[in-house]
């Protein structure tokens, strides 16, 4: 069924509460030729819960791009879910005629904001101060640069954990590493000035003996560097891998027991090496 510009009026007047006219209106437009018993019982249900949108229904609309960069503006990756396809889903030709991993099957989240009651126990009991922890650290490097995180990027993280309900730390790390890939990193974007790391006092400047054994490649001194020193020797340390064997962290989108890389390390040694080769860089290819 499709509103008319009148409903959907009275309903974007209407805000978080959903009035008796704008409900009257919405149920006469789509079931104008229905009856039903239950209709009072439905508008109850509308007011305490929201009018949730079914996985079926494509809402099909524009984001702003920048024109310079032709790539999305951090204020719409803070509010859209962003995947970086060949990231998540890699073609895989070896796999064309059978053998590919079955997806999981997710149904879709009515939470809008996350509390301690939806989060797993893995997640320091419960009440999310691991994710909390692991964010404080993230936007301590960024503090001070366009690519600073705010509330919004924790609720959508600790949603995130609720979704997959990590049962261990490496699930945990796995969840915390598609966050980083789906909020953060396509956040970053600039030149060598603009992603120029600025140590503050209250913040000890890491190193990774990998990026700076390979400095001629990777670069040195931008956000990049640090995030990727942060996450190597201390927030996704025990998934990270090494050059002998990068495979360490679950996959949390496919029904298998087989491990593959951080897909944030992935993404940022190719920020970096654009980044040292065109002196800029993004998040996107």
């Amino acid at each position: 069924a499709i509103m008319t510009a009148d409903v959907l009026q009275q309903l974007a007047y209407c805000n978080t509460d959903i009035g008796d006219n704008a409900l009257d209106a919405l149920w006469n437009e789509l079931f104008a030729d229905t009856e039903c018993g239950f209709q009072q019982e439905l508008g109850e249900y509308f007011q305490e819960n929201g009018i949730l949108l079914p996985p079926n229904l494509i809402v099909a609309g524009t984001v702003n791009m920048d024109e310079t960069t032709h790539g999305f503006s951090r204020k719409v990756i803070d509010r859209a879910l962003t995947i970086d396809f060949q990231e998540f889903f890699p073609n895989d030709y070896n796999t064309f005629f059978g053998g590919q991993s079955l997806p999981k099957l997710f149904t879709f989240p009515t939470l809008s904001a996350a509390g301690k009651e939806n989060l797993p126990a893995i997640d320091a009991d419960g009440n999310g101060s691991k994710s909390v922890e692991f964010l404080k650290k993230i936007n301590a490097i960024l503090q001070n640069t366009p690519f600073e995180l705010a509330y919004r990027a924790l609720n959508e993280l600790l949603l995130s954990v609720s979704c997959f309900a990590p049962e261990n730390d490496e699930e945990l790390r796995a969840v915390w590493d598609d966050f980083l890939m789906q909020k953060v990193l396509p956040r970053m974007e600039g030149d060598g000035q603009k992603l120029k790391f600025v140590p503050d006092v209250e913040i000890e400047a890491l190193e990774s003996e990998y990026l700076s054994s390979n400095e001629k490649l990777y670069g040195k001194g931008s956000v990049l560097h640090q995030l990727f020193a942060v996450l190597e020797t201390d927030l996704l340390k025990d998934v990270w891998g090494d050059n002998n064997d990068d495979k360490k962290r679950p996959d949390l989108l496919r029904d298998t027991d087989a491990l593959i890389g951080c897909r944030s390390k992935k993404k940022l040694l190719w920020m970096m090496k654009r980044l040292k080769a065109n002196h800029f860089t993004d998040f996107w290819v």
